[in-house]
C-alpha cells in the first residue's frame, strides 16, 4: 500500500553524496547568498537547532526578566528556550484564519506590560503575517522584531521574502528540507557561534532511518502505526554537522521551485475541502505569497473532538498526519504552571486540539489528492456514525 507522511524524505544517493564531504567555504557562501539577499548588513550564525539559536539571541538582547512576547500557538521548544534565557514570555492570540498572532491584538499587549524587548513573529506553517500592521506597532519603540520562518523560506508579504522585515531572523535547516538538524540566525548582533560541532549519536541512527528512502520505509510505516519511532536526546548548543550543511546547501538551491508547486497541489487540496463545511482550511491574507508547510486544516469547532480519532485511524491506512501545535504554550501544563498563566486564548486552545496537518508533496498527482481528501472524508464520516 502506497504511503503519504508528511516527514520529508531523502533519496540515498543524497546522502552518499554527501556523507563523506566536508562544508566548504562555497557552501556556507552559498547559502548565505540565497537566504541573505534582503539582510545583507546581518551577519549569520550556524547552530544545531532553533531553539538553541533563540535562546543565544535572547540572553544577548536581554536582561533577566526582560518580556518578549511570542503567538500563543506556536512551538514549546521556542518558549522554553525564552525562559532558558531568564526573559518572561507573554502570549497573543491568534487568527484563526491565518493561524498568525493577531496583529491588533499585539498592539493591546504593548500596551499592557512593561519591558517588552522583543517580539517573535511566527510567519505559521507557511503563511506570512501582516507585517505592515507589526511594523507600524514596533515602528517608535526599541523593540527587537524577530522572525520565525522555519515553515517559511521564499514566502513573500508585499513582494519581499519574509525574513526581511525584522531585526533578526531564525531558518531552519530541516523543516522545508529533508535533513537531520540545522538552524541558521541571521540577525544585526553581533553574536557568538557554539565552540563545538554536533556529533553523530543514537538520534542520528533513528533520524536516518526515517529520513532515507528506501525498502525499510514499509517496516518504519508499519512501525509507525502502532507507535512512535524518534529518540530525543538532550540538544546541547553546538554547530551543526558538516553533513547537515552539505545537504542544506544541495536541496536549497531549488527549494523555491520545490514550494511552488507544492502550492499548486495545495490549491487542489482547497477546491476540494472547501466543498465540505466540517473543514476549514488555514488562508493567507491579501498581498501574500504563501509557500506551504503540510496542508493544514481544522475541524469545525462542535467537531474538533474528532481530531485525533481520525488521525489515528488515517495513519493506520497510511497517512500520516501531524498535529502541529497540539501543545501549544497556554495549552501545556508545566509551562502554564511555571509561568502562572491564568489568562485564555480561546482561539489558540480551540486550534491546538482541532488543527490536522495533512501530507503534501510536490510530486502528488490529483489522483493523490483526492485519495487524501477521501480518506479524511470517510473516515470522518465513520467516527460520526
Amino acid at each position: 500500500m502506497k504511503t503519504y507522511d508528511v516527514n520529508l524524505k531523502m533519496p540515498f544517493s543524497i546522502f552518499i553524496e554527501n556523507i563523506f564531504k566536508h562544508s566548504t567555504i562555497d557552501d556556507l557562501n552559498e547559502i548565505n547568498f540565497l537566504l541573505k539577499r534582503a539582510n545583507e548588513d546581518k551577519s549569520s550564525y550556524f547552530f544545531n537547532y532553533g531553539r538553541n539559536a533563540l535562546s543565544t539571541l535572547i540572553r544577548k538582547i536581554t536582561s533577566p526578566g526582560d518580556k518578549i512576547i511570542m503567538p500563543a500557538f506556536i512551538s514549546p521548544s521556542l518558549v522554553w528556550a525564552a525562559i532558558s534565557a531568564k526573559a518572561e514570555p507573554h502570549f497573543v492570540d491568534i487568527d484563526l484564519e491565518t493561524f498568525n498572532m493577531d496583529p491588533d491584538l499585539l498592539s493591546e499587549k504593548i500596551e499592557s506590560i512593561e519591558d517588552v524587548k522583543a517580539i517573535l513573529v511566527v510567519h505559521t506553517f507557511g503563511v506570512p503575517n501582516n507585517m505592515d500592521i507589526i511594523l507600524k506597532i514596533v515602528e517608535d519603540l526599541d523593540i527587537h522584531l524577530i522572525e520565525d520562518v522555519a515553515h517559511s523560506m521564499f514566502a513573500k508579504y508585499d513582494g519581499k521574502y519574509v525574513g526581511s522585515f525584522g531585526n533578526s531572523v531564525l531558518i531552519s535547516m530541516y523543516k522545508q528540507v529533508p535533513n537531520f538538524h540545522g538552524a541558521l540566525l541571521i540577525s544585526n548582533v553581533k553574536l557568538e557561534e557554539p565552540d563545538s560541532k554536533e556529533i553523530f549519536s543514537l538520534k542520528f541512527l533513528v533520524d536516518l532511518a526515517n529520513l532515507i528512502l528506501g525498502p525499510h520505509q514499509n517496516l518504519i510505516s508499519l512501525i509507525r502505526k502502532h507507535r512512535s519511532f524518534r529518540i530525543h536526546d538532550e540538544l546541547e548548543n553546538k554547530k551543526p554537522t558538516d553533513l547537515s550543511i552539505k545537504i542544506f546547501s544541495h536541496f536549497l538551491k531549488t527549494l523555491e521551485i520545490f514550494e511552488n508547486k507544492k502550492r499548486s497541489n495545495a490549491e487542489l487540496f482547497e477546491k476540494l475541502f472547501l466543498e465540505d463545511n466540517r473543514f476549514i482550511p488555514q488562508k493567507a491574507c491579501e498581498n501574500t505569497e504563501r509557500v506551504c508547510f503540510h496542508f493544514n486544516i481544522r475541524f469545525r469547532p462542535d467537531l474538533s473532538y474528532l481530531r485525533d480519532s481520525v488521525s489515528k485511524t488515517l495513519k493506520s491506512r497510511g497517512i500520516f498526519c501531524g498535529i502541529q501545535w497540539h501543545d501549544s504554550p497556554v495549552v501545556n501544563n508545566k509551562i502554564k504552571r511555571l509561568l502562572r498563566l491564568k489568562e485564555t486564548f480561546p482561539k489558540t486552545e480551540y486550534l491546538s486540539k482541532s488543527i490536522i496537518n495533512l501530507p503534501l508533496s510536490p510530486e502528488f498527482n490529483e489522483q493523490d489528492i483526492s485519495y487524501i481528501y477521501r480518506a479524511v472524508k470517510y473516515t470522518t464520516n465513520s467516527i460520526i456514525k
